[in-house]
């Protein structure tokens, strides 16, 4: 078990200045009241077992990643973060072309299982605030899953008021919310809203939710501005 439960919020535990702020592979996780800085990775965790991920009250800022989730997590709770991510894309370069990564709030991809939660949704992701500062990606990624997850009360800022074109990129607009290839996702009260300084369609758009190929699920109460 990976454990940073710092039970006092003032002062919080600083992480500054990293490739990844918290890392675990295969371990339940417990962070709370960090202040992660920096850093390319916030939080990020991958397990091929059941574990538990409990992730709450966190500021984590100037990050690629803020919180990742990968593989085989049997309950997740990512709760009262406010997540700032870096304002320009990642450089990946390969052998006869450059292109650029997009920042993503929260990255959530557990993989397609059947799962028939008994007690309602297993995996809550509520109440975060997350900053996209780059013209380009993701506040809250979810992706290839059967896991009743319930998406509920978190606001996503698209704050960067560049019209400048995207090029070479992974993905080509700021999106709110990616709900993908997820089956029985509750999406409930989110609010998702851009830069009022940058309207209309230049060069780029701004997408509040997107799903796609994502049967079963419930919406319910989200605003997009």
């Amino acid at each position: 078990t990976v454990n940073v439960d710092n039970t006092m919020a003032d002062p919080p535990v600083r992480i500054l200045n990293c490739d990844i702020g918290i890392a675990s592979k295969n371990a339940n996780m417990n962070i709370s009241n960090c202040d992660i800085e920096i850093t390319t990775l916030g939080i990020v965790s991958n397990s091929y077992g059941n574990v538990d991920y409990n992730i709450h009250d966190n500021l984590i800022n100037k990050v690629h990643i803020g919180i990742g989730q990968y593989g085989n997590i049997a309950s997740t709770q990512i709760q009262n973060n406010w997540i700032n991510t870096r304002d320009t894309q990642m450089i990946a370069t390969f052998t006869n072309a450059v292109t650029y990564k997009s920042p993503i709030g929260i990255d959530i991809n557990h993989g397609l299982y059947e799962y028939d939660p008994t007690g309602g949704f297993y995996n809550n992701i509520a109440n975060n605030h997350i900053d996209l500062k780059a013209k380009a990606g993701i506040g809250i990624n979810n992706q290839n899953s059967d896991r009743h997850q319930q998406i509920l009360d978190n606001t996503v800022y698209l704050s960067n008021n560049s019209a400048d074109p995207i090029t070479a990129s992974d993905v080509y607009a700021c999106f709110g919310i990616v709900n993908m290839n997820a089956k029985k996702t509750s999406l409930k009260a989110n609010y998702m809203y851009g830069s009022p300084s940058l309207q209309g369609f230049n060069s780029r758009n701004r997408i509040g939710l997107l799903m796609s190929y994502s049967p079963n699920n419930i919406l319910e109460c989200n605003k997009v501005k």
